[in-house]
């Protein structure tokens, strides 16, 4: 007796524990709404979707809240971050402006964790171009940037009141040449 009623608790057991772990598994596809051309929610396996449909994929406004906790509010051609936008990062920090093929792109102001702002260029998702690098200390860059960092002419502005003109290589001081 004691033996059957020991299987029938395993067996019981294993019941359950299939049951929960079928219920765990998320579901993909469309949630609600038109999701091939109108409004819609929609799930895949990086987040959630909802917004505008066009021929079945996401096209036009719309907000991606990704599993990693990241969210994504703006505009959207297939999966794709486009035209312009605002991704909110986890760790606090934001980027607003604007998208090209899921980059950033054109003009934009990235808000960091630290307190720090750039407001400028972008490039295949690095600060590239003119742009303005507000510390926050109070000092703040102006000028030209590559590889996220400034380089070629600039102005550093310090909080303590002194201006530094001249030129940088790569986050690095050349001086006025």
């Amino acid at each position: 007796m004691k033996k059957y009623l020991c299987v029938l608790l395993l067996m019981l057991n294993a019941a359950i524990m299939c049951s929960k772990h079928e219920n765990s598994e998320p579901a993909y596809g469309c949630l609600e709404g038109n999701c091939i051309n109108g409004i819609g929610k929609y799930s895949t396996q990086t987040g959630v979707y909802t917004g505008n449909f066009k021929g079945g994929v996401p096209y036009g406004e719309g907000t991606f809240v990704f599993t990693n906790g990241d969210r994504y509010e703006g505009y959207n051609e297939n999966y794709k971050k486009e035209k312009y936008g605002t991704y909110f990062y986890r760790s606090g920090e934001r980027y607003v402006g604007e998208w090209k093929n899921d980059v950033r792109e054109g003009q934009g102001i990235y808000y960091y964790s630290n307190g720090d702002k750039y407001v400028g260029q972008w490039r295949g998702n690095i600060k590239k171009g003119k742009g303005v690098y507000h510390y926050r200390n109070g000092d703040r860059f102006e000028g030209c940037f590559d590889a996220d960092r400034p380089h070629g002419a600039g102005v550093l502005y310090r909080n303590n009141g002194t201006v530094q003109k001249g030129f940088w290589v790569y986050g690095q001081y050349a001086g006025q040449k």
